[in-house]
């Protein structure tokens, strides 16, 4: 690696994060919060923030553009090389008040910092003709259906394929629009310590703007800054939590002093919603298979100033003999696509295939029959996906009905209004549509043994 060479830190983080996304699997949100840190200008770390997740939402349109400036083969190219490329197209396409000379010179620069000089000259070439060629660029259009799904958006034929089996194409184009918009910053204020207006109150002494939510507890928060380095998110006056999540919690129809179970439960926000909700009474088991995850939980719950909560390293997919008939609430917030929440985490994208929803339904499956046989009678059990791909919803919680005479699906009663179909909710089914309410997009199924 070069040393002495002097690049924004703005593009060597959005380089870093996009390395390991793109070569590692990492997943952009986690990188992107570990490389932030070092950044300190707020300026900085939204330039980062905004490569990071325009590279991954365009980057097939990005491959399409380098594979029309490259004489080389684009699968031939070093992938470090690409990433370098990906960044400066981006910039030359998409934002308009970046300076030419910066984009190239960063660019060419983060080559010769981690892959070495040889390729600069490589790079220098290629974005200096983006450059001549940059309306030409910014105007190619698709006109064919799955060619805009998948240039413009990043939705793989076969994914568009598979959604338009239960969405038309007015739908899905609508969605994926909405999908490459920024994410908001949304946050629950902890009812144990302080109250919204209270918060609120706070942030705008600091100067920053924030909103109320539909949901009660919710502030979105205007302002561009790193939430978690304020003094009241270290106090847990706060968690941070998209409102489609904290409507799963609202739908539990939760009561003090009763027993909870949360199955797939990390990174912990519905436990400790439902323990807020409970004033910190009962008790709460939240099960997860990743060590790390339940550590980070624990000093979480300490902050926040939870303690009805107890963390335990279990797989939802075993069954455990000495739940049965034990609770009487349970989270089945289970593994999914993740298809709700591309805005937070566009790579989810790159990484489809049908192939693993398969093997994720099974796993659903198999989750959603332990919890069932968990219940106790007349309990309610919420099964919850961040997809809009209806083979992990409503298809899973209706084959289930099928075979289990004794579930049935409950009424969800929520305090408070949004855009949701309110007839599919009397019958149980809730359907989040992110699109229309600026959220993440979540399915929620309340299910009741009698």
């Amino acid at each position: 690696m070069a040393k002495n060479i002097k690049i924004s830190p703005s593009r060597v983080s959005a380089y870093k994060v996009l390395s390991e996304v793109l070569m590692t699997g990492a997943y952009s949100n986690i990188a992107l919060t570990k490389h932030l840190a070092s950044i300190k200008i707020e300026a900085d770390r939204r330039l980062c923030t905004n490569i990071v997740h325009g590279v991954i939402k365009k980057i097939n349109k990005l491959e399409y553009v380098l594979s029309n400036l490259s004489n080389t083969p684009v699968n031939e190219l070093d992938e470090r090389v690409k990433i370098s490329l990906y960044i400066g197209l981006y910039q030359i396409i998409y934002l308009n008040k970046i300076p030419e000379y910066a984009l190239v010179n960063d660019s060419v620069n983060l080559v010769k910092m981690f892959v070495g000089k040889k390729a600069s000259g490589f790079v220098n070439g290629i974005l200096r003709n983006a450059l001549r060629k940059k309306h030409e660029l910014k105007e190619i259009e698709f006109s064919d259906f799955f060619d805009i799904m998948y240039y413009e958006y990043g939705f793989k034929r076969a994914l568009s394929e598979k959604l338009l089996l239960s969405y038309s194409k007015e739908e899905l184009i609508e969605y994926a629009k909405y999908s490459i918009l920024p994410p908001n910053v949304t946050l629950r204020v902890n009812k144990l310590k302080t109250d919204r207006e209270e918060l609120k109150n706070r942030f705008k002494e600091k100067g920053f703007e924030v909103r109320d939510t539909f949901v009660p507890e919710g502030i979105e928060v205007l302002s561009h800054l790193n939430v978690t380095l304020l003094e009241e998110y270290k106090k847990g006056l706060f968690s941070i939590q998209d409102c489609a999540g904290m409507v799963v919690a609202h739908s539990l129809d939760v009561k003090e002093d009763m027993k909870v179970l949360d199955m797939c439960a990390a990174p912990g926000g519905k436990s400790m919603h439902t323990s807020e909700l409970m004033n910190n009474s009962g008790d709460i088991i939240s099960c997860d298979i990743y060590t790390k995850k339940l550590e980070i939980m624990n000093f979480r719950m300490k902050q926040l100033g939870i303690n009805n909560i107890m963390t335990k390293k279990l797989d939802g997919t075993v069954f455990n003999e000495g739940y049965v008939n034990k609770f009487d609430r349970i989270i089945c917030d289970v593994p999914c696509s993740g298809l709700g929440v591309i805005r937070r985490k566009p790579e989810i994208l790159i990484y489809y295939s049908n192939e693993k929803i398969e093997e994720l339904k099974k796993v659903q499956r198999q989750i959603l029959e332990n919890g069932i046989k968990y219940l106790k009678k007349g309990g309610v059990l919420i099964y919850s996906t961040c997809t809009i791909n209806k083979e992990e919803n409503e298809d899973i919680v209706y084959s289930i009905l099928k075979e289990h005479e004794d579930i049935k699906l409950n009424e969800i009663n929520l305090p408070f209004e949004f855009d949701y179909d309110k007839a599919k909710a009397k019958e149980g089914i809730l359907n989040i549509n992110g699109d229309k309410n600026n959220i993440d997009s979540f399915f929620i199924a309340k299910l009741t043994k009698i």
